[in-house]
């Protein structure tokens, strides 16, 4: 049974009732606030059940106890008509009660054991704290220092390795660009690795930018042999009507209960983005009506919205394929197909990208 938030009440079955007591401490472990229990427990010197309440004076606080031959239960009448009492007790019972706030106790089953496998689960959980793709970043930044460290151990890098000084870090930057030929951009990527080491190791850290010797070496690459980012054009309003002409209605679709409609503004709650990876918050955007425009947020989607979807748990965009199933409308459909309708537009595509729009809304 889950105890957890409720407010249990129980005469237990004394052959049960150790079981009983373990599977509520399990509860209220998990769940302090809103679990509580009363308990009439039997007095029995040497059972484990008895000797685990009594261990257990801050959990199960005792409310009244009575001696042997103490006339308690009763049971329905053999004669009928009501109930009758059992007869006295041939042992001593109380009642406990656990309250349902906070409450500690020195817990009698954290062995080691059970200590190195929360600790291990404890740094599961911290790494599951990144992204997998920035996990990936953060470990090869991280081999790709240490094995540095340690090839060069004879000029004591070994020694600065951690904390990691300023010196290290900037040879360790020149050596990824110059002779693994990574690039600056991925070179600064991966010291969010070797920050990340450092925290977790409970290092000081400080941050790159604030490092002079790491952030001119790293600018200096970036100066020298990094490749000039291309720049997109942006999409305006023009850009948009001569789009708009090209796209089929029907095949959009979004998660119903991601926005709502307030008369002539729409809210778009975004539960999910590179920022928002574990549902800790949502981002919230307001699109307003604009009547008669073929451009109208609003109206977008309330068509779409009357179209076929993905349920209430699917994702807020979908696509249909070339058989005409709905599939979730990922980054590379969407700037694919971005770039179609940029070309039957009489645009170039290769001029156009999904930044394009953020450029645009930017300057337009």
């Amino acid at each position: 049974m889950d105890f957890r938030g409720h407010n249990a009440w129980g005469n237990l079955p004394f052959s049960d009732f150790l079981a009983i007591l373990q599977n509520f401490l399990r509860c209220k472990r998990r769940q302090q606030n809103g679990t509580s229990g009363t308990f009439l427990v039997p007095c029995w010197e040497g059972n484990p059940g008895y000797e685990l309440v009594k261990s257990l004076p801050e959990v199960f606080r005792v409310k009244r106890r009575w001696d042997a031959r103490s006339t308690l239960f009763t049971a329905p009448s053999p004669e009928g008509g009501g109930r009758t009492f059992w007869g006295k007790t041939r042992f001593a019972v109380m009642v406990v009660h656990c309250p349902p706030g906070p409450v500690f106790w020195a817990d009698s089953e954290l062995t080691d054991e059970v200590l190195d496998r929360v600790e291990a689960f404890t740094a599961a959980l911290q790494a599951e704290y990144y992204a997998y793709n920035t996990q990936c970043s953060y470990s090869t930044g991280v081999r790709s220092f240490v094995s540095f460290c340690i090839a060069r151990r004879r000029r004591n890098f070994l020694d600065e390795m951690l904390p990691a000084s300023d010196e290290v870090l900037a040879k360790w930057v020149v050596f990824m660009v110059t002779d693994q030929l990574v690039k600056p951009s991925t070179a600064k990527q991966y010291t969010s690795g070797v920050r990340a080491l450092h925290l977790q190791l409970k290092f000081e850290w400080t941050p790159v930018r604030e490092r002079w010797p790491v952030w001119a070496a790293l600018q200096g690459c970036r100066k020298r042999w990094d490749t000039p980012s291309k720049q997109v054009m942006p999409v305006g309003f023009d850009e948009l009507l001569l789009m708009q002409r090209m796209v089929d209605p029907n095949n959009l679709n979004q998660r119903a209960d991601s926005f709502r409609c307030h008369g002539l503004v729409v809210v778009i709650r975004v539960r999910h983005s590179k920022t928002i990876q574990a549902g800790e918050l949502y981002h919230t955007v307001s699109a307003h009506a604009v009547p008669g425009s073929p451009l109208c947020p609003v109206a977008a989607l309330r068509h779409v919205l009357a179209g076929p979807g993905l349920g209430p748990e699917g994702p807020l965009f979908c696509t249909q394929d070339a058989k005409g199933k709905l599939k979730p409308l990922t980054h590379s459909v969407f700037v694919s197909t971005f770039r179609r309708l940029a070309q039957r537009a009489g645009l170039h595509p290769e001029a156009y990208s999904g930044h394009s729009f953020r450029r645009g809304g930017a300057t337009t």
